[in-house]
């Protein structure tokens, strides 16, 4: 037995580089080679984090880094004006959300940089979902016109029980928020009446955020300024938002 446990002293002084120098263990004392091989063994684990944690630092995105930055900004603030401990839980929490608003500006960079054809094939795939929920959008728009309204959307982050405005079509990605007395999944659009112009005939409802909430969102001017760019496009929608002005009219009427 002590010729297994000095074996294993041996074993870890050479794999930890610790080496053979003045300072042992006493030979064939098995109890104190067994103290200084689990010594030996963790403090080279410890040093193996400690350079994994330093090499991470090194290798972090631009991205990252700038997270960081601003978070110890934040803390930085929340020290300075003494704020509660609930409300520094909730900021800090929130700006984590928040990280992911910066990937999505880089997707879009990166979208920008491919060709037309490579721009309508991607940016089809990755919208083709929430544009199956907009009725005016998912028959017969033009691909050029679907790519001009996904780069205009703008990411946004809402926290739990936080209003979502009126005013403004939003894609929602993560999360789930309720509208209009109806539950909106991933996946789903809602405000999308922004495309009529009588404002007091849009339905102006506040989304309420169940959780922390992810979502793309465009206005009213920006949808019809990317609308205008395309002749036929424009012509196709002003009409159904005349039917459907008309439609929302008579109900409002009838109400």
């Amino acid at each position: 037995m002590e010729l297994y446990v000095y074996s294993l002293y041996f074993a870890i002084m050479t794999i930890t580089s610790v080496g053979y120098g003045d300072i042992s263990a006493s030979p064939f004392m098995m109890g104190e080679q067994i103290v200084c091989a689990v010594i030996m063994l963790g403090t080279a684990l410890l040093w193996g984090n400690l350079i994994g944690v330093f090499c991470s630092l090194a290798a972090t995105s631009p991205s990252t880094r700038e997270f960081r930055e601003e978070l110890s900004q934040l803390n930085t603030f929340m020290a300075a004006y003494d704020l509660a401990p609930s409300l520094r839980f909730r900021l800090r929490e929130f700006i984590h959300e928040t990280i992911h608003l910066r990937d999505v500006e880089a997707r879009s960079s990166l979208l920008a940089k491919l060709s037309p054809a490579m721009q309508g094939e991607v940016s089809l795939m990755v919208n083709s979902r929430w544009v199956a929920k907009v009725w005016y959008l998912k028959d017969g728009a033009e691909l050029e016109l679907l790519i001009e309204i996904a780069s205009r959307l703008k990411p946004q982050v809402f926290a739990p029980w936080e209003f979502v405005p009126g005013g403004a079509m939003y894609v929602l990605q993560r999360g789930v928020v309720i509208w209009g007395a109806r539950i909106q999944n991933p996946g789903s659009a809602f405000g999308t009446d922004v495309l009529l112009e009588n404002r007091s005939l849009q339905l102006g409802f506040l989304a309420i955020a169940t959780r922390y909430v992810w979502v793309l969102v465009i206005d009213g001017r920006g949808l019809m300024s990317a609308v205008s760019k395309f002749p036929a496009s424009t012509e196709r929608l002003l009409k159904m938002a005349r039917k459907w002005t008309i439609r929302r009219a008579i109900v409002r009427a009838a109400e």
